[in-house]
């Protein structure tokens, strides 16, 4: 179970959720979303933040966990917890997303999904929610999401999407949100994918990508341990440094400029984007120093 002290892939996501989240939100409820939630790591964090959250993870086991984290924790009468993935498409009413058995999960063995899943006699195959019916769970809530993450492995750049068009119908607002697969096999569309980009951008977020960094292509190292390697400076406007990880800002473009943007950036798949001042960003690491 999680204690607070997520550890990698996941770095990156928390000192981005502790650098854009306010810990001091005053009466006003406000609400998370964790889109592929897996052991419930980010999740935590966003609870630990004050937020009301609703968790998404098809993977029974996983979803399980996270749920029994969030207990764990003291945050149980806070998380809603649904087993099962997230579809932005009409589907049947009955329709269910089968997790396959080669799942890949970070530092596991191959085919642990499956034998996870068989040693506690759970089933392979969970509900299948639309997007529009997990944003409805809570309408007691509000509809201000301090902070969206979405981590599906294939259709995360069309949720953010349908999240960024319901915001301009005014049924949802949302600060931050960050990506783990922006583009992808139902994300390749350099027209949609582009005019997303640029309608974020005309909406006042910045976009950030996460950097390789020279020695690997590890995301998170100690600090100063590698230097961070932009293989795109051309698309660069600064880095904001949150501690273990260095966000690049992606400069202002055009649409047509954004068509004409190389899909190989696209390598360095992780995305942010937030309505946070990047001068307020760029200052939260020395802020947490001072402390």
């Amino acid at each position: 179970m999680a204690d607070g002290h997520p550890a990698f892939p996941d770095n990156w996501i928390v000192e981005f959720i502790d650098a854009t989240m306010s810990n001091n939100y005053g009466s006003v409820p406000f609400l998370a979303l964790d889109i592929g939630s897996n052991l419930g790591l980010v999740s935590l964090r966003l609870l630990q933040k004050g937020a009301h959250l609703i968790a998404v993870e098809p993977q029974v086991d996983l979803c399980c966990a996270g749920l029994a984290s969030a207990i764990y924790n003291g945050f149980g009468g806070k998380t809603l917890q649904l087993c099962g993935g997230a579809s932005v498409g009409k589907i049947e009413p009955d329709a269910m997303l089968h997790v396959p058995d080669h799942a890949y999960r970070y530092g596991a063995e191959a085919g642990y999904a499956a034998k996870s899943l068989d040693a506690h006699g759970l089933p392979h195959d969970s509900p299948l929610y639309p997007l529009d019916t997990i944003l409805d769970l809570t309408p007691m809530m509000g509809s201000h999401f301090a902070f969206i993450k979405i981590d599906t492995d294939s259709i995360d750049c069309l949720i953010l999407r349908q999240l960024l068009d319901r915001q301009r119908n005014m049924d949802l607002s949302f600060n931050s949100a960050a990506l783990e697969v922006w583009a992808g096999p139902h994300c390749d569309s350099n027209e949609q994918f582009s005019q997303l980009l640029f309608d974020l951008q005309e909406d006042g977020y910045d976009i950030y990508r996460t950097p390789a960094v020279s020695g690997g292509e590890s995301l998170i190292s100690p600090p100063g341990m590698y230097p961070v390697r932009d293989d795109y400076p051309t698309l660069t406007e600064s880095r904001v440094d949150l501690g273990q990880t260095t966000l690049l800002l992606f400069k202002r473009f055009s649409l047509d400029e954004w068509k004409e943007v190389p899909k190989l950036w696209t390598t360095q798949n992780q995305m942010a984007v937030t309505k946070v001042n990047s001068s307020i960003l760029s200052s939260f690491y020395d802020r947490m120093e001072a402390k």
